[in-house]
C-alpha cells in the first residue's frame, strides 16, 4: 500500500474555507440581530441570520446529535478517502477537500451551538431558496466538481478498454487481483 498523502493545496483550501465559513457566521451573528436581514442585491439577495436546528434544506431527521453523528461519520470517510486513496485527479482532490470544508465548518456549528447558522438568503419576494452558508456552498460546488472528475474518469476509462470490455487500472493491481 502506498504511503499516505495529502495535498498542501487541499489542506490550504480546507482552511480556507473553514476559515472563511467561521468568519462569515462570526461576522452574522455579531453585526444582525437573529432573523433579521439586509439586502444586498435588491429583495434577490439579502445577508439573513438564521439558525438551522436540522439538516440540508432544514430537512429534520433527528435532533442534533445524529447531525453530530452523520456529519462526523461522513467527514471522516471523506478523510479517510483523502489519505488513503489512490486518488490523483487534482480535481477530484479538490472536491473532496471541498466537501470535507463543508462538513467540517457546520460541524463546528453543530458542537459548539446544536445547530448550524445560516446566513446567505436568495429567491424573489416569497419565493426563497433555503437560506444556507460558506460551508453549504462548499459541499454542493465539491459535490458538482466530483460529478465532473468521476465522469471524465468514466470516460477516459471507456477510451482504456480492451475489446473485451477488461480495462487495466494504471495505478496497478488490487491486493488480491
Amino acid at each position: 500500500m502506498p504511503a499516505p498523502r495529502i495535498p498542501k493545496l487541499g489542506i490550504l483550501l480546507f482552511v480556507v474555507l473553514v476559515a472563511l465559513d467561521q468568519a462569515s457566521k462570526i461576522a452574522v451573528t455579531r453585526y444582525l440581530n437573529l432573523y433579521e436581514a439586509i439586502p444586498l442585491i435588491g429583495d434577490y439577495l439579502r445577508i439573513a441570520y438564521v439558525r438551522n436546528p436540522g439538516g440540508a434544506f432544514s430537512t429534520n431527521f433527528g435532533g442534533s446529535v445524529f447531525y453530530i453523528v452523520v456529519a462526523s461519520i461522513a467527514a471522516s470517510m471523506v478523510l479517510a478517502y483523502i489519505i488513503f486513496s489512490r486518488e490523483r485527479n487534482t480535481v477530484m482532490q479538490f472536491s473532496l477537500f471541498s466537501i470535507l470544508a463543508g462538513a467540517v465548518g457546520n460541524l463546528i456549528d453543530r458542537i459548539h451551538l446544536g445547530e448550524v447558522i445560516d446566513w446567505i438568503d436568495v429567491g424573489i419576494r416569497n419565493s426563497r431558496w433555503p437560506t444556507f452558508n460558506v460551508a453549504d456552498s462548499a459541499i454542493v460546488v465539491g459535490l458538482i466538481f466530483l460529478i465532473f472528475a468521476g465522469s471524465k474518469n468514466e470516460r477516459k476509462n471507456k477510451e482504456t478498454e480492451s475489446p473485451d470490455g477488461d480495462s487495466t487500472d494504471p495505478a496497478g493491481p488490487l491486493v488480491g487481483e
